[in-house]
């Protein structure tokens, strides 16, 4: 990951937005939770496209169960 080179590993990602071509519910997909568990706060707001508008919920409910963070 190029921030964590750009910037050092105790980098974190405080929101994520995802966007897709046809504003279909599309959440991160599992590659990507895993990827982001190892930076993201876990307050931090996950924005969705979805069809009725956008979907918006914290990291920590798009992956329960993932080792958390230690934040100070």
């Amino acid at each position: 990951m190029r921030a964590v080179s750009q910037f050092g590993p105790e980098i974190r990602i405080e929101a994520v937005e995802v966007a897709n071509l046809k504003d279909a519910l599309s959440p991160p997909c599992g590659v990507c939770r895993q990827m982001l568990s190892e930076f993201i706060l876990p307050e931090a707001p996950v924005i969705s496209p979805a069809e009725d508008g956008a979907r918006t919920m914290p990291f920590s409910e798009l992956l329960p169960l993932a080792f958390a963070l230690k934040t100070k």
